[in-house]
């Protein structure tokens, strides 16, 4: 999968980040969860480690999906090559259990709403 993180500004990243899910037992501005449950540092943006974690396009750059926050959402970096280019339903690598990140195979589906929108943004 082609990476476009250089062509984020410090900005985007932190809206991207923002939409990430919040988790009770840790700071926000710190840690949070992606779509498929495994957790992310703020920190490690960029980064292939435990927590890092990268800007993924809901419906892949490569059939046509952009830039735009709608498109986009914080996940782990081990689930985003997972989920390669894979749209609507695709794989988790990681998950958590506890304050751990784990290996799992689930999958994972987008949600309806969001599905719709994107197919009709790029006429699918």
């Amino acid at each position: 999968m082609e990476n476009k993180m250089a062509d984020f500004t410090e900005e985007k990243i932190q809206k991207v980040w923002e939409k990430g899910i919040i988790d009770s037992n840790a700071k926000p501005e710190e840690f949070r969860k992606d779509t498929c449950g495994a957790w992310m540092a703020r920190n490690e943006y960029g980064k292939e480690t435990d927590e890092g974690w990268e800007i993924d396009h809901v419906y892949p750059a490569s059939k046509g999906g952009d830039n735009e926050l709608e498109n986009l959402r914080p996940m782990n970096w081990a689930n985003n090559r997972s989920k390669g280019d894979d749209f609507p339903s695709y794989s988790c690598a990681v998950t958590s259990d506890g304050n751990e990140n784990v290996s799992t195979t689930k999958r994972k589906t987008v949600n309806e709403e969001l599905q719709k929108a994107l197919s009709n943004r790029y006429g699918n």
